[in-house]
């Protein structure tokens, strides 16, 4: 009887870790110590080349996974930015010889499927030739039994984690082994990125570290989670943020599970984050992560729908989207990253691309009728419709966090339209006047970005400098004539709220101990 009870322990826990095939158990691991345990078989798919017959591990390349003969090899694909393979349902899989293993084993296995109603083999555990425990997209066949079970009905990417434990049995000459990706009598049709397999049980801190590791890399929301770093900090915590814990995603640098994910967005989500190029700082490159640095963002998961907001600043846009995002940085040193925001713009009209505004609260809050939301214009929109917004840091005020949307003009029926052009694309303004600048400027490390531009009268002028520097501002109009000036000191950011009374062309020269540059602004 103590036997069986354990056994159904056992299929219990394989059932709740594949069920929730994308969640994660909650622990309040604090801040540990211990360092992290390390698996017995470690692959990525980044380790793995196109047609090769093997698949080395990592960080152990004597050991490898063979691919067996039969149907066609893997190719290379993307999960989040990072390399898989595709298997396109005919391979016979991967075979991993184990050296040694006692009689329990959690494994953690990320995978894409190419759809939920297709039965896949995602892994075999061969103990001998009568007794193996396989696992696939429906069941769960043990030694004794099988469980079944509807897999997530998601058509994106799943991080599968198994604890699975067995009596003893003898083993055979041919020893133990594990089979993925496919087999002789069950195919796998999809992608897989990475297999992770421990020859104990995790739990606690060990199991939120390597799911953490695994969702960030691959875009994966961790449900009713924390995230936690495998130095023992907690990047995100599920009781703090349940407002925001749909499309979790993050930028960061893990140097102990080799982690560097410089750009990322949650599978299901219409946006990415990533650093800033060097090229867009100009060569200083601040936007390099630290070891064990963080940008952790969610979205409140309300509908992509623009709805009318009065009292907006900018008065360009009318109306923001439901949806709106968390961002939170992991420490002091990741709020000096500088990043990038990707925004999928395919459902939004080409004409309007480029009127579509980037909105930050910095208070958190996520009230943008408030004074001090920052408004941010597209920096360019590529042939994919997908809109650029550079160069961004995040949480300045030290808050904590900063919440964010998008801002639209909509008209009656909430579908956006594009007001009047004012600074077309060949550089003329609607009266013909040449306009050498449009709303930023990226120099020697320093961004100035004023907006809204044109503007009603009130605008405001952003200014992030490599360094603490004085800034003076000149305001002229086109007759050369001073129309106003301002000045600030012993800062690395300025943001300046200031209005102009007369309808005109503006040029603002911005002079700080390193260099001058002019901007264009246009008050209607």
């Amino acid at each position: 009887m103590k036997t069986k009870k354990m056994k159904t322990h056992t299929l219990q826990l394989a059932n709740i870790f594949i069920v929730c095939a994308l969640c994660s158990l909650f622990f309040a691991p604090g801040t540990s110590t211990a360092q992290v345990i390390n698996p017995i078989i470690w692959l990525r798919a980044g380790d793995y080349a196109a047609n090769a017959t093997h698949w080395h591990a990592w960080p152990d390349t004597s050991k490898y996974a063979l691919a067996m003969p039969g149907g066609t090899g893997p190719s290379l694909a993307l999960m989040n930015y990072n390399n898989a393979l595709r298997i396109d349902g005919s391979f016979a899989g991967f075979d991993q010889t184990i050296d040694k293993i006692r009689n329990v084993a959690t494994i953690y296995y990320v995978y894409h499927p190419d759809t939920a109603l297709t039965e896949n083999l995602l892994w075999q555990l061969r103990l001998n030739q009568d007794k193996k425990i396989q696992l696939t997209s429906k069941r769960l066949n043990q030694v004794w039994g099988h469980v079944d079970f509807l897999d997530s009905l998601s058509t994106g990417p799943r991080l599968s984690s198994t604890f699975i434990g067995w009596s003893p049995v003898p083993a055979d000459s041919l020893g133990v082994s594990l089979r993925f990706a496919g087999s002789d009598s069950l195919k796998m049709s999809g992608n897989i990125a990475e297999l992770v397999v421990f020859d104990k049980r995790l739990h606690g801190f060990d199991d939120m570290v390597w799911q953490t590791y695994l969702a960030l890399k691959y875009g994966i929301t961790l449900y009713h989670a924390d995230y936690v770093c495998s130095n023992g900090d907690t990047l995100w915590r599920y009781a703090e943020n349940k407002d925001f814990c749909y499309n979790i995603a993050g930028i960061g640098r893990d140097t102990i599970l080799g982690l560097n994910q410089n750009l990322s967005g949650s599978f299901d989500d219409i946006l990415s984050i990533g650093t800033a190029t060097q090229k867009e700082v100009s060569g200083h490159n601040p936007s390099r992560i630290k070891a064990q640095d963080f940008l952790i963002w969610a979205s409140n998961g309300k509908d992509l729908l623009p709805v009318n907001t009065p009292g907006l600043e900018d008065t360009n846009v009318n109306a923001v989207l439901e949806r709106a995002w968390r961002v939170q940085p992991s420490s002091n040193t990741a709020r000096n990253i500088h990043t990038q925001l990707f925004l999928d713009g395919s459902n939004i009209p080409a004409q309007e691309l480029n009127k579509c505004v980037l909105l930050i609260d910095p208070s958190g809050i996520g009230d943008f009728a408030q004074p001090g939301i920052h408004y941010i214009y597209p920096d360019s929109v590529d042939a994919d419709q997908k809109i650029y917004y550079p160069i961004i840091r995040w949480d300045k005020d030290k808050s904590g966090y900063d919440v964010f949307t998008f801002a639209f003009l909509v008209n009656d029926s909430i579908t956006p339209v594009l007001p009047p052009p004012i600074l077309p694309g060949n550089g003329k303004s609607a009266a013909g006047n040449i306009i050498d600048e449009n709303i930023s400027l990226t120099s020697k490390g320093n961004t100035y970005r004023v907006y809204p531009n044109p503007s009603k009268g009130n605008y405001r002028l952003d200014i992030q400098c490599d360094q603490p520097t004085a800034v003076k501002v000149e305001v002229f109009d086109l007759s050369g004539r001073l129309y106003q000036s301002y000045t600030g000191e012993g800062s690395d950011e300025y943001l300046f709220s200031k209005h102009i009374a007369t309808p005109g062309f503006y040029q603002l020269r911005i002079t700080t101990s390193s260099q001058n540059e002019t901007l264009q602004l246009v008050i209607q």
